[in-house]
């Protein structure tokens, strides 16, 4: 428990942060939260002077590459393929002249959350980011939550994140979901293009919180659709996640605290839990 300049007890601390090597690879930091129980594990997003060129090239490299599959996941789905760019920013190799060769980003961070997770077993897991950060939070979420020593659900909430991987990821996401060891919540601007992006074969995972910029409270809705749902329903979300309808030049990508702050009430009311009891009682 960390203490202020007036000996007050701080009940949220920062624990670690890594930005050495900004300028070529990505940054995080990890806080504990001792009113909540929980330790956040926070991605930094594209908006960087220092990172700009090498975030930007993360989030230009669409090719994708076939990831490692998790134990967790052998019989669930034979392959999953994740954005190139995304995948290398995590599990790269550090370039700390001490770290072994084969130490990869993801290691050195499950690392530092499972020494936090000795001393306090109670605490749960939250990954969060923006943009190529909200990428980021999505694939480590999705990997940690298949880690035995980490308490389970892992819990991902992110803003304005890009797609990240193919059918099969949205399948293994969603089976970890199912058997609630992952819980993910996407908030998505409405008229944000990036979170639309890339377009072929990508597929979004996880529960939506679409944001509007006017007098409309926040629509919900599973990436993996209701099944049996009606036809004007499945277009109108076809739509919604379509490229053409979310064109619009003057749009922000930076600008969710506004829309948050507005939406704050009705936000406040949702539950994760119930969302997806919801969800998979209807299917």
């Amino acid at each position: 428990q960390k203490t202020d300049q007036l000996g007050i007890e701080l009940p949220f601390a920062q624990q670690d942060f890594d930005d050495k090597y900004q300028r070529h690879k990505m940054v995080y930091s990890i806080t504990k939260d001792d009113v909540n129980k929980r330790i956040t594990v926070v991605f930094h997003g594209t908006e960087n002077k220092l990172t700009f060129k090498t975030n930007w090239l993360s989030d230009a490299d669409i090719r994708k590459v076939e990831a490692k599959l998790p134990k967790a996941l052998e019989g669930v789905v034979r392959k999953i393929y994740l954005h190139t760019g995304f995948y290398k920013c995590i599990f790269s190799q550090t370039m700390d002249e001490k770290d072994d060769p084969s130490n990869r980003k993801y290691d050195v961070i499950i690392r530092e959350c499972k020494i936090l997770f000795q001393e306090n077993p109670e605490y749960k897991l939250y990954v969060t980011g923006h943009s190529l950060g909200a990428a980021l939070s999505s694939i480590f979420a999705f990997y940690v939550s298949c880690d035995e020593n980490i308490p389970k659900p892992v819990t991902c909430i992110n803003f304005g994140s890009p797609r990240v991987g193919n059918k099969s990821f949205q399948i293994a996401t969603q089976w970890l979901e199912k058997k609630k060891m992952l819980r993910l919540m996407r908030f998505v601007n409405d008229n944000d293009i990036i979170t639309m992006s890339p377009l072929f074969n990508y597929h979004h995972v996880g529960i939506a919180a679409r944001l509007y910029d006017y007098q409309k409270e926040p629509a919900i809705e599973y990436a993996g659709g209701d099944k049996g749902g009606s036809f004007s329903k499945y277009f109108s979300r076809i739509w919604n996640n379509s490229i053409i309808a979310n064109l619009d030049l003057t749009y922000d990508h930076g600008n969710y605290r506004s829309r948050i702050n507005k939406d704050k009430a009705a936000l406040e009311k949702l539950d994760l839990n119930k969302m997806y009891n919801k969800y998979y009682k209807k299917n």
